[in-house]
């Protein structure tokens, strides 16, 4: 099982409300905002290389995607003993499907 609770802890995210959407993903209610939290499901370099992405794109004015979200420790991604999470601003909006 996902290790989702420990996740919300490296973000800081006490006292919110997770609701399980799929296997690797989560919607996180906080004071402060709604998230998605996921699992990569990839290796910390290829997360690295995900977030790097993500972040630069965001630094160049892409707005078509939804923001990063920092853990509480500052870093892009939190890695646990058998996954990577990240963290993103709740989009609401129709199910994306990206190629089979």
């Amino acid at each position: 099982m996902a290790n989702w609770a420990a996740a919300l802890q490296a973000y800081g995210w006490s006292g919110c409300q997770a609701m399980q959407i799929q296997e690797n993903i989560w919607r996180v209610s906080t004071a402060k905002g709604t998230y998605a939290l996921k699992i990569s499901g990839k290796n910390q370099t290829r997360t690295s290389f995900i977030t790097a992405a993500l972040e630069h794109l965001e630094k160049q004015g892409c707005q078509n995607f939804a923001p990063l979200v920092m853990t509480a420790a500052g870093t892009p991604f939190w890695p646990d003993s058998d996954n990577c999470w990240f963290a993103t601003q709740w989009l609401s909006g129709e199910k994306c499907l990206l190629g089979k």
